[in-house]
């Protein structure tokens, strides 16, 4: 399987246009983040280490790159939020307050 940002992009708009979008954009993320290999290959093209790949009013599609063991400080994206990671790993430390 190969990875087009453009067919990403064109799927990620349909998904969140969906009567169910939350749903609609799960399933599209768990399809193509099956094969992060497909991911990789396509993120040479991918400039710099955060970069806004697509956004319109419905959807906004970035690339971020982290160091080994880099932390993120406490977020709230206040919308849903779908993180795909094609390489490495993701760790949340989640808090209450």
């Amino acid at each position: 399987m190969s990875f087009s940002l453009t067919g990403f992009v064109r799927s990620a708009r349909s998904a969140a246009a969906d009567a169910r979008p939350v749903a609609a954009v799960k399933t599209l993320m768990s399809q193509v983040f099956a094969d992060p290999k497909a991911i990789a290959r396509a993120a040479g093209s991918f400039i710099g280490p955060d970069e806004c790949l697509y956004e319109d009013d419905g959807v906004s599609i970035y690339s971020v790159r982290f160091a080994p063991h880099e932390l993120v400080p406490p977020h709230n994206h206040r919308i849903h939020a779908f993180l795909g990671v094609y390489e490495g790993t993701e760790v949340n430390l989640l808090y209450k307050q």
